[in-house]
């Protein structure tokens, strides 16, 4: 009786020097794994502590894949395994399944020399674990177990390592956006231009960084300006790309023709032919004489700017054709008109992120919202206009879903 006592105390007191010892050798593991880890080099490391603890010959490592099956990442002398495994074939108990006889999992892994599937937690992996090299007895719950642990430090750094990937990605990203910002503040005129009798203010507040609304006003000769209001479908980079390019090429015409008609057929062509068949832009371009004080445009599908009179009489701006990037060669010529301004008469051009902003009772500003606003504004000067719209888009707008640009012209 005391034989067997003394066996059983040694059994136990075996059992726990053997825990013992996992757990130093669980948390020296753990240590190994810590720190930014290249994706190689973790594999290297959970090859290296498989093999060395529990002298295995083969092994796979899985992760769930977007379609939360799992796809192979890493195998060792298992080169006939499955390169992925449908998670609706699996069937755990615990979180191992033993490859045997009585089951069809070596079906599954293509008759591999597979023992074990062991899960990993939240089902984020799996680990296949082969034969010893040395040992032949079987696996025991506590070595199960303590390969999970290991699969599961192993599965962790992963993640780490992805998520610092994704953070400096994000602010290489931001770096990048920010220097396209800085770019494209310089594509885009002085906010306000001073003429004798003229003043012509423009702002624009992008939804994102980086925007595709576009405004400029570019001198033509000694008495003649060029103004221009336009909006790139979408938003962010690939819109302000776009927007860039459209300044160029409107830039360079000018210097071979100032004829409205033939600038906008330009435009439409160069846009059509560059762009995706879903790229468009609407546009408001005109040609302001500070001699004759008449103003010729073309609205080319556009929001259409508001001229307002004085005497509070108004007039939306809406003669010309369709948008830009659709349609080449379009079937109809496009159609120019002539407001003259009288002194304190303005021209107020927007795109349609003013009109469509969203208030807190979710109601769009509107046309009619603006055109009020407006008129209930006529004396102040062109900047003070400008700076009183903006502080009314602030108070009104709730949550900017797209650019938003403006642009005046006042008679002083």
């Amino acid at each position: 009786m005391l034989r067997n006592n003394k066996n059983n105390i040694n059994s136990v007191k075996s059992s726990l020097d053997r825990s013992t010892q996992m757990l130093d050798t669980l948390f020296e593991i753990s240590s190994d794994f810590n720190g930014i880890l290249p994706e190689n080099e973790i594999l290297r490391r959970l090859a290296i502590h498989l093999m060395g603890q529990f002298a295995l010959n083969n092994f796979a490592f899985y992760e769930q894949n977007q379609d939360e099956n799992y796809s192979l990442i890493k195998e060792v002398n298992l080169s006939n395994i499955a390169r992925n495994i449908n998670i609706s074939l699996l069937n755990f108990e615990n979180n191992y399944i033993k490859c045997d006889g009585t089951n069809n999992y070596k079906l599954l892994l293509n008759n591999s020399n597979a023992e074990f599937i062991i899960k990993l937690t939240q089902n984020k992996g799996l680990l296949i674990i082969g034969r010893r090299m040395l040992v032949k007895n079987e696996f025991s719950e506590q070595e199960i177990n303590f390969i999970f642990s290991i699969g599961n430090l192993a599965l962790i750094a992963r993640e780490n390592q992805k998520l610092i990937l994704e953070a400096q990605k994000q602010k290489l990203l931001e770096l990048e956006l920010n220097t396209a910002m800085k770019i494209q503040q310089g594509l885009l005129p002085k906010s306000s231009l001073s003429l004798e009798n003229y003043e012509i203010v423009g702002m624009t507040k992008p939804a994102k960084i980086v925007g595709g609304d576009y405004y400029d006003f570019i001198k033509i000769d000694k008495n003649r300006y060029l103004i221009v209001i336009a909006d790139v479908c979408g938003k962010s980079i690939s819109a302000a790309l776009i927007m860039a390019n459209l300044q160029s090429a409107l830039k360079t015409l000018l210097l071979f023709v100032n004829d409205l008609k033939q600038i906008i057929v330009h435009l439409n062509k160069i846009i059509f032919e560059n762009t995706e068949t879903e790229v468009f832009i609407t546009c408001f371009i005109g040609i302001l004489d500070i001699s004759s004080n008449e103003f010729i445009y073309i609205n080319a599908g556009h929001n259409p700017p508001v001229f307002i009179s004085q005497s509070h009489d108004f007039s939306m701006l809406t003669h010309g054709g369709i948008i830009l990037g659709f349609l080449h060669p379009v079937p109809f010529e496009y159609e120019q008109n002539i407001v003259k301004l009288n002194k304190n008469d303005f021209i107020f051009m927007y795109t349609d992120g003013l009109t469509e902003a969203i208030g807190r009772n979710n109601e769009f500003l509107g046309e009619q919202h603006l055109i009020d606003f407006l008129k209930n504004n006529t004396n102040l000067p062109a900047h003070q206009l400008m700076q009183s719209t903006h502080n009314a888009i602030l108070q009104y707008h709730f949550d900017q879903h797209d650019d938003i640009t403006a642009l005046i012209i006042k008679h002083i």
